[in-house]
């Protein structure tokens, strides 16, 4: 008796052991999820300023020490230390958008929280890094674990399309297709898989393939900014308009056209070279929809690169004299670029940029203006 009384209380005890165990470790799970979303001590001014009192490199500290950064102030902090350092000009909108990818695939929050603090710092914070990597690390763990991650992914975007008429729903997949892949038709075949879903089109997932094999191009990893150890890719031998259309079906020549035109468009690109770069875009060979999709994808590269240290742009005179559809897509590849920035706190002179063309093309440049004002 007194052993079978020992038995059931030592079977009792180890319940309320392993039960306690369980309690704890959900505990911390908890607390972990909840430490992500913000932590209410965490000043974001303070922060930037002690980075900036220890180097001038902001984006470099910021991906560096991103886990502790997280750690010590949740997603909401990071996010919010990446949007203020973007507006503060401390950090490039390549750059921010680079550390919101990662602010992303770091998250280990819900998705109805992360749809959340979607909604309250911007569906599109950062060009949409943020989102993106939300995506990515979906498609991710699914790829490398086996598992089929497409009703996930279908779950998010349908959350998404809730706070975001637009959505875009797919891309940030797509950068992780490519990079897992390292074949853009690999790739697309990945994207192809998604059809079914809450959205009649996978192309949001071909455009982030395509981004993702542009910087693959450059000798870059478009998730961290970080070099590529096998360096630069050597897959383009021709220019990217001439790539795209003899390499890709139909349906992928516009996908690719407006992420991989803007290639080799960097910084140190002088006004005569994007000039170049623009009129190669309208050669008669190619039809309209790719000369529009390559000036936009031009416009906006060059763009991105020149407003750090402008107030706005002055577009080539060459432009002016196009036929107004193709004026039209370099505004809004220039204007659209100009206009994230505008959002996302930097002041540009949009007024003097649309001032520049006709008469006609003046309200539909100042309408991509209307959501950042």
């Amino acid at each position: 008796m007194i052993i079978t009384e020992m038995k059931k209380r030592l079977k009792r005890s180890s319940f309320l052991t392993i039960l306690t165990f369980a309690i704890f470790i959900v505990g911390i799970w908890q607390f972990i999820r909840i430490n992500q979303v913000m932590d209410k001590h965490f000043d974001v001014q303070a922060k930037l300023n002690d980075i900036r009192s220890e180097t001038p490199k902001v984006f470099e500290h910021i991906r560096e020490k991103l886990v502790d950064i997280i750690n010590e102030g949740g997603i909401q902090g990071a996010i919010d230390l990446t949007k203020v350092a973007f507006r503060q000009e401390a950090i490039t909108m390549y750059q921010c958008h680079t550390l919101a990818h990662m602010i992303g695939h770091s998250s280990v929050l819900s998705i109805s929280k992360n749809i959340d603090l979607l909604r309250e710092v911007g569906v599109d914070f950062c060009e949409g890094g943020f989102k993106h990597g939300l995506e990515a690390e979906i498609a991710l763990k699914g790829l490398r674990a086996g598992y089929n991650f497409r009703p996930e992914l279908y779950e998010f975007c349908s959350s998404l399309l809730k706070v975001s008429s637009v959505g875009d729903c797919y891309h940030g997949a797509g950068h992780e297709f490519m990079r897992e892949t390292m074949d853009p038709k690999k790739a697309i075949e990945l994207c192809d898989t998604l059809k079914g879903g809450p959205i009649n089109t996978v192309t949001n997932c071909y455009t982030g393939l395509f981004s993702e094999f542009t910087n693959m191009l450059g000798g870059f990893d478009g998730e961290t900014g970080y070099e590529l150890t096998t360096g630069p890719s050597k897959d383009i031998e021709t220019s990217p308009v001439d790539f795209c259309a003899s390499t890709f079906d139909e349906q992928h020549q516009i996908p690719c056209m407006l992420e991989v035109g803007g290639f080799q468009n960097a910084r140190h690109s002088s006004p005569e070279e994007l000039e170049k770069a623009l009129l190669k875009c309208v050669a008669d060979k190619y039809k309209i929809d790719l000369q529009a999709a390559c000036l936009k994808s031009v416009a906006a590269v060059s763009t991105q690169h020149a407003l750090p240290d402008l107030p706005t742009i002055t577009p080539p005179k060459s432009i002016l004299a196009l036929p107004s559809d193709l004026r039209r897509a370099y505004i809004l590849g220039a204007g659209g670029e100009m206009s994230e920035f505008i959002k996302n706190g930097q002041q540009k002179d949009w007024q003097t940029f649309c001032d520049t063309f006709p008469e006609d093309d003046y309200e539909y440049c100042r309408q991509i203006f209307r959501t950042s004002l």
